[in-house]
């Protein structure tokens, strides 16, 4: 009895090639900005609702002056920019967006601590700060474990849950200002209500927080 004969397999498919620059008409973005570029890059790989087209330029970067450098960038040659974090609760088109996405995570994620004063960077996702405080004793944001989104993000929309939020426990935010300048804004100086806060045309870049042990 002849053997049943093998199915022909499929050629394995050829990654696409990734593009090497922007497209035709926008600048050049810098190569001496720290951080990660890459041109045309899906967002739905970047958002948790998995959906959303292209970035003409995706940039993760790993300094607080890679971010104004890219901020300043954009700015100089009229390129629309998205300032993004972990991508939770944002929907973007299938068409994408021309422009510069900076994605805040990855590089701007580093969190230290002496005694109660925690300094965590915007990138962090907000679930893992409230896990390794919790594991270190530290209470204050515990309750926020189930907050989908970045540290960046929380400040900058006072995320809460459960009676508690980041402007309690706030002493200051690390900023890029409306004018291009990285400043530390003490917590009385930042306007604070609910799922709000005055740091609009700011890009939050880090925080420093007061928590309790015990």
């Amino acid at each position: 009895m002849a053997a049943p004969k093998k199915k022909a397999e499929k050629p394995a498919r050829r990654a696409e090639p990734q593009p090497k620059g922007p497209p035709k008409g926008m600048a050049a973005f810098p190569a001496d900005l720290a951080g990660t570029v890459k041109y045309q890059e899906p967002l739905g790989r970047h958002t948790t609702y998995r959906i959303g087209g292209p970035a003409s330029v995706h940039f993760v970067p790993s300094s607080n002056e890679a971010v104004a450098g890219a901020v300043a960038w954009a700015r100089e040659h009229k390129v629309p920019c998205l300032i993004l974090g972990l991508g939770s609760n944002v929907l973007i088109r299938d068409g994408g967006f021309r422009g510069l996405v900076i994605k805040i995570g990855k590089g701007l994620d580093v969190v230290t601590h002496r005694a109660g004063t925690w300094k965590v960077g915007a990138g962090l996702p907000l679930p893992l700060l409230a896990r390794k405080t919790a594991e270190k004793g530290f209470g204050g944001v515990h309750k926020l474990i189930g907050v989908p989104g970045s540290v960046g993000g929380a400040v900058f929309m006072n995320a809460g849950a459960h009676g508690q939020d980041i402007a309690s426990v706030l002493i200051s935010a690390t900023v890029l200002d409306a004018k291009g300048r990285i400043v530390d804004k003490a917590r009385k100086d930042i306007a604070f209500t609910y799922r709000r806060s005055a740091l609009e045309g700011n890009v939050v870049l880090g925080c420093a927080l007061r928590l309790e042990q015990g």
